[in-house]
């Protein structure tokens, strides 16, 4: 659906509050610790920030204010982890930092101007445990980068990013890290900076997928927030319009152009598209290929369509080769390249990252796994018959969770709730914004329904905190897993997924 009107009255209003709250000040000077501001909500659906990525090389000046870092920063720790750690380090003019994402805070790591621009108002590095799994770095850098997006319209400093090998390898030699970062988002000013695309250009030559939409409902930052990240699926198959969706935001193409070459919803390396014709689609029924060029292979065509390779049901095959992939899914992107390089590797967290944003944006379940061995990538390319020469990166499961009654809530609405930390390991705790003087109810559930334990009954302020330490009603722990806080208050109920994790 498109922006309704009062939408553009809201960002008016919200341009004329940056300017009052202080959001247009340059970053502090270097100190051992900074606040940094809490992340804002913008107004722009996940689609719309999706049509509208670029990736800007240069022509940067001037600085960007701190709530554009703060945001982009708070992106990058928000997609579900595929390993055991994410490092993430942010470096401005004044010296190199660490981000802790539970605290909010950059704290210094070295002093000194270590940006590999002159002109670049900040960059963003991310390292992984284990080290060499890169695709969770660009699942991160990947929202890092869409988290500007929305600024395009609020500010008039027009932040532009892009992910280069120049900061890549500055950072390594340079910011005097314990463990090298897979890739580096280069972050500057450009006033020239084109806004938001609305028109579609990914249409299928063949009708063989439905026109993806360009615009939706959920706000990006919300789903960002709480995405419905989990393993478990109910039976429902989705629909050809739902994964026409998936793949569009995944690796579709978008209007804008580099060096000639049509533009994706994802970033890649000197814009080789590595992925090109080597994503595959299972679902019941067939096993089919993606495209996103003509059949000419022209990088310069834009399409969208899928061609069926195998006809007949393959998940089973699949969800054998690798046990420990999501045993439910009733679809699956396996996205493959031509080798397993850096390069390659976190073009597949890209997507994986996009696809699970995308699935979050209609309400559905995603759930990626990354760091494939050989073993796993064989057998995935004999379960599906596919060449020996596309190399599986990543796969990516999609579906209905298994919630019945009780499912989250990401849209706008007078009673907000938002987690961290989430994953948790001891304790996480729930923000509420309400109506003041309501009585507010929250209780956490099971992915099933049943009631775990009843965290708070009583009126509240407009603004209230409360922590769950894991433990149901009895003061037992709980398993790992995905659990459910509905939080009611008056008349209004919402819901967001809690990932307990080791």
């Amino acid at each position: 659906m498109k922006r309704r009107s009062f939408g553009k009255m809201m960002i008016m209003a919200a341009t004329s509050m940056i300017a009052k709250n202080g959001w247009s000040r340059p970053l502090k000077a270097a100190a051992s610790d900074i606040d940094l501001p809490s992340p804002t909500t913008g107004l722009h659906s996940v689609e719309e920030c999706l049509n509208s990525r670029v990736s800007t090389h240069g022509g940067y000046s001037g600085t960007l204010n701190q709530q554009i870092l703060a945001n982009a920063l708070w992106a990058a720790s928000r997609p579900p982890l595929m390993g055991v750690s994410r490092f993430i380090y942010a470096a401005t003019p004044d010296g190199v930092y660490n981000y802790d994402p539970v605290s909010h805070k950059l704290t210094l790591h070295t002093s000194g101007n270590k940006l590999s621009e002159s002109k670049l108002a900040f960059e963003i590095g991310i390292a992984t445990d284990p080290a060499g799994l890169a695709e969770d770095a660009g699942a991160a850098l990947h929202w890092a980068h869409l988290a500007i997006v929305p600024f395009l319209e609020n500010t008039s400093e027009k932040p532009v990013c892009c992910p280069k090998d120049s900061g890549y390898e500055n950072a390594n030699e340079s910011w005097n890290l314990s463990a090298n970062v897979h890739l580096v988002n280069c972050y500057g000013k450009m006033s020239s900076a084109s806004g938001f695309k609305t028109n579609l250009v990914a249409t299928s030559s063949d009708n063989s997928l439905p026109a993806p939409s360009v615009d939706g409902t959920t706000i990006l930052e919300n789903a960002m927030r709480e995405p419905i990240f989990g393993d478990e699926f109910s039976s429902e198959e989705l629909t050809l319009e739902e994964i026409s969706q998936l793949a569009w935001a995944a690796y579709g193409c978008t209007p804008h152009s580099i060096s000639s070459k049509a533009g994706l919803t994802v970033a890649s390396w000197n814009a080789k598209y590595y992925l090109t014709g080597r994503i595959y689609i299972v679902r019941s029924g067939s096993v089919d290929r993606y495209h996103m060029r003509q059949s000419s292979g022209d990088d310069s065509t834009r399409d969208h369509r899928i061609e069926q390779l195998i006809s007949e049901d393959r998940r089973a095959q699949l969800r054998s080769a690798v046990p420990r992939i999501s045993q439910s899914a009733p679809v699956y992107f396996v996205f493959c390249a031509d080798s397993t390089s850096r390069e390659r590797l976190l073009e597949a967290g890209y997507c994986g990252s996009s696809a699970l944003l995308q699935a979050t944006s209609m309400n559905i379940q995603g759930h990626y796994c990354g760091g494939l061995n050989d073993t796993e990538r064989t057998a995935m390319q004999q379960a599906l018959g596919i060449n020996d020469t596309d190399k599986p990166l990543l796969l990516f499961a999609a579906g209905k969770p298994i919630i019945s009654s009780i499912k989250p809530s990401i849209h706008k609405s007078s009673l907000m709730i938002s987690v961290s930390p989430n994953p948790f390991v001891n304790k996480t705790e729930i923000s509420i914004i309400s109506s003041p003087d309501q009585k507010v109810e929250a209780a956490i559930f099971d992915l099933k329904g049943k009631h775990i334990r009843t965290l708070v009954q009583s009126n509240q302020s407009k603004t209230s905190v409360i922590a769950w330490d894991g433990k149901d009603h009895k003061g037992r722990s709980v398993a790992t897993g995905t659990f459910v806080c509905r939080v009611s208050a008056g008349s209004t109920i919402r819901s967001i997924l809690l990932h307990k994790k080791k």
